[in-house]
């Protein structure tokens, strides 16, 4: 039988290679999928785990201190450790100022962090390496000499705190780079030596608390031993740390962003999920039409004496030999795709470090090429049985489709039911158990989704057929009477049609699916970030003892490209008093005006649950203050004294606030009351979107630096527009990979519809010849043709633009409703959905002018001769 096959193969070469071609889309769809799920999670652990370099083990927590590193590096198989301390200074140049992030160089290249990029690493006493782009603001080269001031605190006779500073002169020895991203929202940053940080924080550095400790292992030290006993050091010593495997620490980093649910599992699973199935559905559904051509001469082989058995393991030689060799195309186009995707992205400043090249494991590798060759041997047994188990002369005849009257058609009827109606339910209910529990909703979801889809497949034949015949004569209302032979041909094989559209709507519900995910996420993630980033950029005083702002800056940030607006926080320290447990506890804060607040602020609601405005006699306090003022979940209320320059009130604590880390905001009739005509405190800024945030915040630093040189005046400006920007990167990157991922999904419909109606128009080529020797014109053949694949296709797309848009919303409500409780923005992408109808109809009309130019080119007596 195996040389049966081979020659079977070799006669329909032809077909074999359209069908080959679509079975390689679907699986190097699968590849891409799992080769880019494998990239989104690389991607996104370096971009949160940045700081740790390629350490073993992350140690964390309160008392991570110069010390316990000393202690940590006794302890056998430790090879380095690193102690992190990061701290925020004030660089002065000619009068310029610059405030960065400096930190000490790694003790070995494992642990490294920032590098150098010209220049040399700091060595010596009073050395730093500023980043490109400080020294750029402030106008500085290597060999130049920078200061910092180093600030002094001493008692008072009187028990206050005094404060003096001295600046200390750093000569810059080099530049360096951030290649991880680590410090990407701060414009990278600084290195000096520990002595040299030690002495900038006047000898007090062992005594502040590291970021963290990265620890690098000598080879073949176990890192779970080491983890132990790092964790005795702090049981004996009563430290708060926490010690991490590298993993451990990705993880953690991971659930910190997307909460407890590891929210990019569930994505790059409903990648390969989705993947898989809708592979399935077309290898299926270009399979069958392929051996459905081949009935008749399978029938053939039996009335000369071929079994059932040997007819049917012909056809599944058949299908193993092209699934295999189809997949293993399949996997290179995917990992090329990948690949491809990932250079080009190299050669753009994205602002994210990306890996060089895709992750070759044996699941990337394998999955595809089993999941290509199973389900084309699956796709080759159904309609091969069906051919077996018909006689032979029985089988030479035409098959019509089943009516919903008969055995077959019942049975296809029930099964399509029952999966629409169990799927929706299980879909819904999905929907609804993700809330709580996202990973077994997302399952159950998946689960509803498929049975629902192959529910609409099973059914298609006749559901298909009389819409697209609805459509048809419609249209011949309007047209001549090719339109209506046209529908008339439509009709007449309703599995023809019924094929011909679902190989369309498969592709189209997942190009709409993933389109309206996509931007779904996009809304969602980015209004979540707005949330949580409300102030974009903040010039605020550099001590509380500063000067008053400048009044020049809030003009002068006006002027700049990407500002949309400029406002000016007065803002006043106040005295808390809060009763608790029969006692009154102290407390002391920072007022703020609730009007100006909203002015400069990206998100419209400054109470962070209840989207309340802040009314008189309200207040909202920082969203690290609960804990001060004694809120609890169980306790969310409280009234508190707040006494001020001007005055004293009692007021009621209705919810926390992200647009402050704390202090209060109180409405405006209550700040004038309690704190009167106050200075202004700090300058906010919101971006127009105009410019890459990155380049608005070098842009204000720029001008900060020279509004205040030559004065003693600096202040501290924070980003949150550029650590807003870094994630949108994230999101950018991540949605790029869906976009390569749209674009197979592209590919696999048009070849799906391509095959399926060419197929189709070579079947009735007889008829064609049958008509024009009835009169029927070469140019009314082609446009008979033409509207019959528009009429069909147009039918696909419109139900798949429909269940793209059922299932999208769905998953979008899965994956991302219980990481934002519930409030998932619902967005349809009207201009995806435009561009995908459009694509089909031309699609349509593309697969209909080959055949059609074969039909109009035989003449009719050669056409009707017999094979």
């Amino acid at each position: 039988m195996l040389r049966l096959s081979l020659a079977q193969m070799r006669r329909s070469a032809g077909r074999l290679v359209a069908a080959g071609i679509a079975i390689a889309i679907g699986t190097a769809f699968v590849a891409a999928a799992l080769f880019g799920g494998s990239v989104i999670k690389s991607t996104t652990a370096r971009a949160l785990t940045a700081t740790m370099g390629e350490a073993d083990l992350v140690v964390s927590g309160w008392d991570a201190t110069t010390a316990l590193a000393e202690e940590i590096e006794d302890l056998p198989g430790v090879e380095a450790v690193y102690t992190q301390i990061v701290t925020f200074e004030d660089i002065n140049f000619n009068g310029r100022h610059e405030y960065t992030l400096i930190n000490t160089p790694a003790p070995t290249e494992k642990l490294e962090v920032i590098t150098i990029g010209e220049g040399e690493m700091p060595a010596h006493l009073n050395e730093i390496a500023l980043s490109e782009g400080s020294m750029e603001r402030l106008k500085v080269k290597i060999g130049d000499e920078v200061t910092i001031p180093v600030y002094d605190y001493s008692e008072t006779e009187d028990g206050e705190v005094e404060e003096t500073s001295r600046d200390r002169t750093l000569t810059v020895v080099g530049t360096t780079s951030d290649p991880g991203g680590a410090f990407l929202s701060y414009g990278g940053g600084a290195l000096v030596t520990a002595e040299t940080q030690d002495a900038i924080l006047d000898g007090n550095r062992e005594n502040y608390g590291a970021d963290n400790i990265t620890i690098a292992l000598e080879p073949g030290a176990s890192a779970e031993s080491v983890q132990a006993d790092i964790s005795a050091l702090s049981a004996d010593s009563g430290s708060e740390i926490t010690v991490r495997t590298a993993a451990e620490q990705v993880d953690h980093a991971t659930k910190e962003v997307a909460g407890d649910t590891n929210i990019l599992l569930v994505v790059i699973l409903a990648f390969a999920v989705v993947a898989l199935f809708v592979a399935g559905l077309v290898i299926t559904n270009t399979f069958q039409v392929l051996i459905a051509q081949r009935t008749r001469q399978l029938a053939l082989l039996r009335c000369v004496g071929a079994t059932r058995g040997q007819v049917s393991r012909s056809i599944t030689t058949e299908s193993l030999i092209l699934g295999f060799l189809a997949s293993l195309a399949g996997l290179a186009l995917g990992a090329a795709l990948i690949q491809g995707t990932l250079a080009v992205l190299a050669r753009s400043d994205i602002g994210v470090p990306l890996p060089e090249a895709i992750e070759l494991n044996l699941v990337n590798i394998l999955v595809p090429i089993i999941t290509g060759t199973v389900v084309t041997l699956l796709a080759a047994i159904s309609p091969a049985r069906a051919a077996t188990r018909v006689a032979p002369l029985a089988a030479l005849r035409p098959t019509d489709v089943p009516e919903v009257r008969s055995k077959a058609g019942m049975f296809r009827l029930t099964i399509s039911l029952i999966g629409m109606i169990g799927g929706a339910i299980l879909l819904i209910f999905g929907v609804i158990l993700a809330q709580t529990e996202p990973l077994m909703g997302f399952f159950v979801a998946v689960l509803g989704g498929m049975g629902s889809f192959i529910g609409v497949i099973v059914g298609g034949v006749f559901v298909v057929p009389k819409v697209v015949g609805l459509l048809g004569r419609i249209a011949g209302r309007m047209s001549g009477a090719t339109t209506k032979i046209a529908t008339a041909n439509t009709v007449r094989n309703p599995r023809r049609t019924a094929a011909t559209a679902t190989a369309l709507l498969i592709g189209v519900t997942l190009v709409t699916m993933m389109s309206t995910g996509a931007a779904i996420a996009r809304t969602t993630l980015n209004s979540a970030l707005v949330d949580e980033f409300p102030v974009d950029i903040a010039i605020g005083e550099t001590t509380p003892n500063s000067d008053v702002i400048n009044p020049r800056i809030n003009s002068e940030m006006a002027k700049l490209d990407g500002i949309k607006a400029v406002a000016e926080i007065p803002a006043a320290e106040v005295q808390v008093q809060v009763t608790e447990g029969g006692g009154v506890i102290d407390h002391s804060g920072t007022a703020m005006n609730a009007i100006t607040i909203d002015e400069a602020a990206r998100s419209g609601a400054i109470a962070e649950t209840t989207n309340v405005p802040v009314a008189e006699g309200k207040v909202l306090i920082g969203k690290y203050n609960d804990y001060d003022f004694g809120l609890s979940t169980d306790n969310p209320v409280k009234t508190i004294t707040v006494s001020g320059p001007s005055g004293e009130k009692s007021l009621e604590v209705v919810d926390t606030t992200s647009h402050i880390t704390s202090g209060l905001v109180l409405s405006e009739a209550d700040f004038a009351e309690i704190v009167g005509d106050a200075q202004i405190h700090a300058v906010w800024m919101s971006t127009d979107d105009s410019q890459p945030a990155i380049n608005t915040y070098s842009a204000v630093s720029e001008r900060i630096s020279e509004l205040t040189e030559g004065t003693d005046s600096s202040y501290l400006i924070t980003g949150s527009a550029a650590e807003r920007a870094m994630f949108e990167q994230v999101i950018d990157t991540l949605l790029l990979i869906v976009v390569g991922l749209l674009a197979v999904a592209v590919i696999i419909a048009l070849i799906g519809v391509a095959n399926t109606l060419s197929l189709s128009v070579i079947e009735r080529r007889r008829e064609s010849a049958l008509l024009r020797a009835l009169g029927l014109t070469r140019s009314r053949l082609r446009l008979m043709l033409a509207i019959e694949a528009v009429l069909i296709t147009g039918v696909g797309a419109l139900l798949g633009v429909v269940l793209g848009l059922i299932y999208g919303f769905a998953g979008g409500s899965v994956i991302f409703g219980s990481m934002t409780g519930g409030g998932v923005a619902m967005t349809v992408p009207w201009r995806d959905i435009a561009l995908v109808l459009g694509i089909s109809l031309a699609a349509g009309l593309l697969a209909s002018v080959m055949p059609a130019r074969s039909a109009t080119k035989t003449s009719p007596v050669a056409a009707l001769a017999e094979e």
